[in-house]
């Protein structure tokens, strides 16, 4: 980075070489598994060791990002040296103002709300989340790298997988489009009915099942029994219902069914 055409500082894989009054100097730093820089330091005296003198900065962090304030006493608050705004996931920091927003490519990002202010560019990919969330709100496990999607650091997405997108994104393979995909079918037989209606948009009926088979099956659950019996109902904003489920998967199929009779909403 240049300042009044003077080069301030540019990285190196290790941390950055920043200018002083002698020369470029080589400042290390130290990053959790997040790509957080925690500790910047450096071997001012080139002896091989690195004393408390040579500690240029720490910066400890909440799981969204906010820079923890320590006081203006404390150790950990002392720059011994040049301070920079790069620090959470290696991004700049942006205190003109006292706005502390930190800028990735896409978005702007504020740590004390844990949210983007601006609308997630791939949001329609993401239906069941926020268009301004973090990290898929896991910043302990995930990252954003411009301000698009969460990015795991380690071992497969599961817990914030979609599990439904509009379309296969960029770079899915092959693998994970037919796992996306799953075709089933539920077929019913009993006895089942009830009635409902509306008053004011206010829902109000009942039902009752007085025994119902349901046989469900799907490539990537396989097949499943199911017996359910009770009664259900409601009133405006009023309801009470009490049913039963019976798993009769790995049971001998029924000797016979009845086909359902009628059947109004419930």
């Amino acid at each position: 980075m240049y300042k009044n055409g003077t080069l301030e500082f540019f990285n190196h894989t290790e941390g950055i070489v920043e200018h002083e009054a002698d020369g470029y100097k080589y400042v290390y730093q130290f990053k959790d598994h997040l790509g957080n820089i925690r500790l910047s330091y450096k071997d001012a005296d080139k002896n091989g060791s690195i004393s408390t003198s040579e500690i240029v900065e720490v910066k400890d962090y909440y799981p969204f990002g906010l820079e923890m304030e320590y006081g203006i006493d404390h150790p950990n608050s002392k720059v011994n040296g040049r301070k920079h705004n790069y620090d959470y996931l290696g991004q700049e920091r942006q205190e003109e103002l006292g706005l502390n927003w930190l800028t990735f490519r896409y978005r702007n990002y504020i740590p004390e709300i844990g949210r983007f202010f601006g609308v997630d560019p791939v949001s329609e990919d993401y239906m069941s989340i926020s268009t301004y969330q973090f990290a898929h709100n896991s910043p302990v496990w995930k990252i954003e790298i411009e301000g698009l999607e969460g990015e795991p650091t380690a071992g497969v997405d599961v817990v914030s997988q979609e599990p439904v997108k509009n379309s296969p994104r960029k770079g899915m393979s092959a693998v994970d489009v037919v796992k996306s995909v799953d075709v089933g079918v539920t077929i019913g037989f009993g006895e089942t009915f009830g009635v409902s209606g509306k008053v004011f948009g206010l829902e109000l009926g009942g039902s009752y099942d007085g025994g119902t088979t349901s046989y469900s099956g799907s490539i990537q659950d396989g097949t499943s029994v199911q017996a359910t019996e009770g009664y259900s109902a409601n009133f405006f904003v009023f309801g009470y219902g009490k049913e039963t489920s019976t798993d009769l998967t790995n049971s001998p199929a029924p000797a016979s069914v009845s086909l359902v009779t009628s059947k109004l909403g419930g």
